[in-house]
């Protein structure tokens, strides 16, 4: 039947859903860009450091341990420079210390490569728990003041001489925000930053993220086959929403009854359903480093063959 052939096309990426509850409002748990599906061999151990709990207040003298890497090994401590991986929204994967374009590059420059993690990410806990209260000090404010007071101390630490030794910034998406901020918040102490994506105007309804979305899909595929049967597939779901939800129910294993979820939950099912297409143009091909090998050919061109 046409119409459980267009369902299907959403349903290639969400058939590993056991239920509603697992859907969430924007990108999924830890995006596509998971921790590594086998254990990850590297010679870059986890450091941790002596971070501020509040930088913006002097009498606050409360501090935690906030985790990082370190890969000295394409350094030259007499020519190189050190590039810093900020940490955003998820997890500092140890993959990303010794994989990427950015390790390309500090082969290279024969750069010092160190990645931050984020409060309140992985391991990197500044209070005891996520209440509110404590929930005050997760901030892009709180963040960019660490990797400021962290910069000091790792000169400090290397005594490496700041007229020589420069700092690179990197990051994507949010740490691509937090990238540029640092360059123009802190010129002192970063010198250049390489911002991917950075989503650096605010905006509530950001419908452009979405055009995006199509642009690539479209450019990829050299066709607008891939959008056109996307765009498609969503009307008919739209439709089966207004007239029989229980297909749409039993084809989503759905833990709730649309009949008793709010306004709310239905915004959160469909933003849930276009997030799998617009992480995988976000995540396109990144996300075969670190997933289980029956996963690793999840791209565009895969999926449009699979379509």
């Amino acid at each position: 039947m046409y119409l459980s052939f267009k369902i299907c096309i959403i349903l290639t990426f969400g058939v590993t859903v056991e239920c509603g509850k697992h859907f969430r409002l924007g990108r999924s748990s830890g995006g596509i860009l998971k921790a590594a599906a086998e254990p990850v061999r590297h010679n870059a151990p986890a450091k941790w450091f002596n971070q501020k709990l509040d930088h913006f207040t002097p009498t606050d003298m409360r501090t935690w341990k906030q985790r990082y890497f370190v890969n000295d090994s394409f350094y030259d401590s007499k020519h190189g420079h050190i590039f810093l991986m900020v940490g955003g929204e998820g997890e500092a994967n140890p993959l990303w210390i010794i994989n990427g374009t950015w390790i390309d590059y500090a082969e290279q420059f024969r750069a010092l490569c160190i990645m931050l993690e984020h409060r309140y990410y992985g391991a990197s806990h500044p209070t005891s728990d996520l209440s509110v209260k404590n929930l005050q000090y997760l901030s892009s404010h709180q963040a960019l003041a660490d990797v400021a007071n962290f910069i000091k101390a790792i000169n400090e630490e290397y005594k490496l001489d700041s007229n020589r030794v420069k700092w690179i910034a990197f990051g994507g998406s949010y740490p691509g925000s937090l990238a540029a901020w640092l360059r123009v918040k802190f010129p002192h102490l970063v010198y250049a930053s390489v911002s991917s994506s950075g989503p650096l105007q605010a905006k509530l309804n950001f419908n452009e993220y979405f055009q995006v979305v199509e642009q690539s899909l479209n450019a990829k595929t050299s066709s607008d086959d891939c959008v056109n049967s996307v765009k498609m597939a969503h009307k008919e779901l739209e439709a089966l929403m207004e007239k029989s939800t229980s297909i749409v129910e039993k084809n989503f294993r759905v833990c709730v009854p649309f009949s008793k979820a709010n306004s709310y939950d239905v915004k959160n099912f469909y933003s849930n359903i276009a997030d799998y297409f617009a992480e995988l143009v976000q995540y396109n091909e990144d996300n075969r480093l670190s997933v289980k090998p029956a996963y690793k050919n999840i791209t565009i061109n895969s999926q449009r063959e699979a379509i």
